[in-house]
């Protein structure tokens, strides 16, 4: 989606796997907001009730670094969400 956006086009200068309880801790010190995946989930019909914490035993997050500066990450969260969504 991001790559979508006018001037957008530099591509990604680095990407990173993490997984496990870290996935949570980086997402309170900021490294992905917590807002944003809540706004993406929230148009997921197929997802488990209650907090992504207590229903994924292994978030897997993908932080994203592109040419131009922005920021980005991915979040799988199985247990949780059974679709896709994005907040911007």
């Amino acid at each position: 989606m991001v790559e979508r956006r006018q001037n957008g086009e530099t591509g990604i200068v680095a990407v990173h796997c993490l997984e496990g309880k870290e996935v949570w801790g980086l997402g309170k010190r900021g490294v992905w907001s917590r807002e944003l995946a809540a706004a993406a989930e929230e148009h997921i019909e197929s997802r488990t009730p209650g907090r992504m914490e207590d229903n994924c035993e292994n978030p897997v997050l993908f932080p994203l670094e592109y040419a131009d500066g922005l920021r980005a990450a991915s979040l799988i969260l199985n247990g949780h969400l059974r679709g896709w969504g994005y907040a911007g």
